[in-house]
């Protein structure tokens, strides 16, 4: 029987976000959704997305995005791959990764897009 004086201690709320985000960085390819980093970490998904942005100071989707545009602009500097071949997957990045982003990454709407990224 537990005396009602003593506290059970916790882990503070963000003590596992290291945790999600190393699974976001080895997943992001996948396109993991909401429920892939809460299920890992035995967490509602409200309560997740508050700590989250709390501790990353960006929503879930904002995070995953720079994450994949980070690696777009890595293999763009790094390889001969044109943006639209990376945009398309011919270098195993998630299918029509630049789509995702839309007018705020990259400037222009998926429509008007042509192929033209500036490097940041």
């Amino acid at each position: 029987m537990l005396d009602k004086d003593k506290t059970v201690e916790t882990a503070p709320p963000t003590a596992d976000m290291p945790r999600a985000l190393t699974y976001i960085h080895e997943h992001f390819k996948e396109n993991p959704p909401l429920s892939a980093p809460t299920s890992l970490l035995s967490l509602d998904e409200r309560y997740f997305c508050a700590k989250f942005k709390e501790y990353t100071g960006k929503s879930y989707k904002e995070y995953l995005r720079e994450v994949k545009l980070k690696y777009a602009k890595r293999l763009i500097l790094a390889t001969t791959l044109s943006a639209t071949e990376i945009s398309f997957g011919k270098a195993e990045t998630p299918e029509n990764l630049f789509s995702v982003f839309g007018e705020t990454e990259i400037g222009k709407p998926d429509v008007t897009f042509t192929g033209k990224i500036r490097i940041i």
